[in-house]
């Protein structure tokens, strides 16, 4: 599974900020594990810029988390997908007809960008999609990582054409 690398600054009231890098194959597979870490007791977080320099971050003293892609190896990533031209994702939604591969990959994307899939989709797929998306899906992570490289994959020869 590919692992892109993350910065996660933590501001707090005070306008303090606290840096980290970390690794992880989504934005919402990342958002899980700070959220975790945030959550356990013992939690901590390595400082980005000094070594050997933990800090623990109370959810309470936090006002704002940003999360920023700093590496993939991915030509064109799921979470940056919004900014492709609308008229490669046409032809991306001609060429690619499956809604199930599309309520896969969608299944673990932040809001943004799975807004923008369906307001660029053709009615009638974005019905198709929409209806797979209302179904209880129990899929492994592997399946949602193998549909976004799928669709990326597809993507990124539409680009290169």
């Amino acid at each position: 599974m590919v692992q892109n690398k993350y910065r996660v600054t933590f501001i707090s009231p005070n306008e303090m900020e606290q840096r980290t890098v970390m690794s992880a194959s989504s934005l919402p597979n990342l958002i899980r594990k700070v959220e975790n870490v945030m959550a356990d007791p013992n939690g901590y977080f390595i400082n980005d810029k000094k070594n050997n320099c933990y800090f623990q971050v109370i959810k309470q003293n936090v006002t704002f988390i940003q999360y920023e892609l700093l590496f993939s190896d991915k030509a064109v990533h799921i979470e940056k997908v919004k900014h492709v031209a609308p008229a490669v994702m046409r032809k991306l939604f001609q060429t690619m007809r499956s809604p199930e591969i599309y309520a896969l990959a969608l299944l673990d994307v932040d809001e943004e960008t799975k807004g923008f899939l369906l307001t660029e989709m053709d009615d009638h797929l974005r019905k198709q999609v929409e209806k797979e998306l209302t179904q209880k899906w129990e899929v492994a992570p592997a399946e949602i990582s193998e549909a976004q490289e799928v669709l990326l994959n597809t993507l990124e020869s539409l680009i290169n054409e």
